[in-house]
């Protein structure tokens, strides 16, 4: 596993606000809204907006686009992927080791989407990575980083990157992005510590103490938290979660994140309804389901089948490390998979949102602005220098002669000075910055300090050099 830098925040900022739920909650909602079947619409046309949504505050599922920037993985599959001919939409950046396949009839929205959370990646960046090959419907087609444009108004899109062979690239729209195929293992090889990492929070997170207790009563699945740690976990069996309908969390400290570790399998729920401390929070547009989606981790650690529908919202994010993911309903949150992942249902949307605990959202870099700017600046300065300097140089020959000799003297003397004070310098940096996600796994104190920037600001970094 490659060694990378972390530029993870500040975990106590995170705890500050990845889930102000319960301070929050001021209406309940009217209702789950269920996916529609019609075609998706179409975003509204603004430039991106090139910064994540503060912790505590995401954004409802809105067709307010778009809403923020978010250069990490949104969908991860290490199989293969199949979007049947109802499914819709999947935002954010979606990355397939296998094969990806597309059966919709109609236009299948990838990156940007008609309603959704609005944090998409950076206009003209990769949204849509596949290591083998890609099919696409002969009647449909896959519109990738729709109405996306730059701060200059341009319109950008998002890029297509396949390793092997794509049938149909009349029918992938990048909207001026790049199409690329036959790679090979270019194609996602920014991506290729990913499954490791996946499998490496999955154990972690599984390894932890619960701070609240589960039971099940009747279709109800009620989760109590101890209302004083930063970071809530749960355990729950698949035998007692299978079959619930209705997810009841109480005690749960604004500002914590929540971690629900699901033990066996295979695991069959299809939930219409999420209540935070008697409250109703799945209605997509309420100023709540945000901060309740990117606070949640639903960690089916050793399932090899995990099937989650009904064709309503599923909140918070998804970690199969271990099997193969089928869904039936709308997502929200990040989509993490082992196996294959096969996206059904009738209207289905992906809706991407951090798990601000440990795969948060990861703004574009800085690195484009500045690189060029200091560039000229500097050329003509040592430009005119060199040239004057060499000129009054032979004239004085002589002189600088014998400058030397005395020169060499306290040389000597100076260098064990200066030598030391770079040496150590250069030992922390090294020390310091190379890293790999299992370097930071344990949850320092108890707290979730899962800081996994290696999951999605690496990929950033690397993503610049394609």
């Amino acid at each position: 596993m490659s060694r990378v830098p972390s530029v993870a925040r500040s975990v106590t900022a995170r705890r500050a606000s990845a889930l102000a739920v319960v301070a929050a909650l001021g209406v309940a909602g009217v209702g789950a809204t269920a996916a529609m079947a019609e075609a998706p619409a179409a975003p509204v046309v603004t430039a991106v907006v090139p910064q994540c949504p503060d912790d505590g505050d995401l954004p409802p599922v809105s067709p307010d686009f778009p809403a923020f920037t978010d250069d990490s993985v949104a969908v991860y599959v290490e199989g293969d992927f199949v979007a049947t001919e109802n499914a819709a939409e999947s935002e954010g950046l979606n990355v397939v080791m296998g094969d990806a396949t597309f059966e919709r009839p109609g236009i299948f929205n990838v990156g940007s989407v008609g309603v959704g959370s609005g944090i998409v990646p950076s206009p003209g960046s990769t949204m849509l990575a596949v290591g083998g090959d890609m099919t696409v419907a002969a009647a449909g087609s896959v519109d990738v980083g729709a109405n996306v444009y730059d701060e200059d108004g341009e319109l950008a899109g998002g890029a297509v990157r396949v390793g092997g062979t794509l049938d149909s690239a009349e029918r992938v729209e990048t909207n001026n992005a790049p199409l690329e195929s036959d790679l090979g293992a270019a194609a996602t090889a920014p991506y290729a510590d990913f499954g490791g990492e996946i499998d490496a929070v999955s154990t972690a997170l599984v390894a932890q103490d619960d701070t609240g207790t589960v039971t099940r009563d009747g279709n109800q699945l009620r989760l109590v938290g101890d209302g004083v740690s930063g970071d809530q976990v749960f355990t729950v069996t698949a035998e007692e979660l299978n079959g619930a309908t209705e997810m009841y969390f109480s005690d749960v400290p604004a500002g914590a994140g929540v971690v629900v570790n699901v033990i066996g399998g295979p695991v069959e729920i299809a939930p219409n309804y999420w209540a935070v401390d008697g409250v109703q929070v799945n209605n997509p547009s309420s100023e709540s389901f945000g901060n309740l989606t990117a606070a949640l981790m639903w960690n089916f650690a050793d399932a090899t089948d995990v099937s989650i529908g009904r064709n309503d919202q599923f909140m918070g994010s998804i970690l199969v490390p271990e099997g193969d993911l089928t869904t039936t309903t709308s997502t929200n949150g990040r989509v993490l998979v082992g196996g294959d992942y096969t996206m059904a249902g009738s209207g289905t949307e992906h809706h991407n949102y951090p798990w601000t605990p440990g795969f948060p959202c990861v703004p574009p870099g800085p690195t484009p602005t500045p690189t060029p700017t200091p560039t000229p600046t500097v050329t003509p300065t040592p430009t005119p220098t060199p040239t004057v300097t060499p000129t009054p140089t032979p004239t004085p020959t002589p002189t600088p002669t014998v400058t030397p000799t005395p020169t060499v003297t306290p040389t000597p003397t100076v260098t064990p000075s200066v030598t030391p004070t770079p040496t150590p310098t250069t030992e922390v940096l090294g020390e310091t910055l190379p890293w790999t996600g299992a370097d930071v796994l344990p949850w320092l104190g108890g707290g979730l300090l899962l800081v996994l920037a290696g999951t999605g600001a690496v990929l950033l970094a690397r993503r610049h050099q394609h």
